[in-house]
């Protein structure tokens, strides 16, 4: 479950199918939020992987 890219996918498919009235520059802001926390987070997940 928390391999699956939620946060992504959620925000695409709300652009995809226009559910909120944000702009295309609100969407590119929150995308590259999420692109740039993608190595934090795979660092966090490989830690992880060693405490199990």
């Amino acid at each position: 479950m928390l391999r699956f890219p939620q946060r992504f996918w959620r925000l695409a498919n709300r652009y995809y199918y226009k559910e909120a009235s944000w702009t295309e520059a609100t969407f590119l802001k929150k995308m590259n939020e999420i692109v740039e926390e993608k190595d934090k987070y795979i660092e966090f997940l490989s830690k992880l992987d060693e405490i199990l």
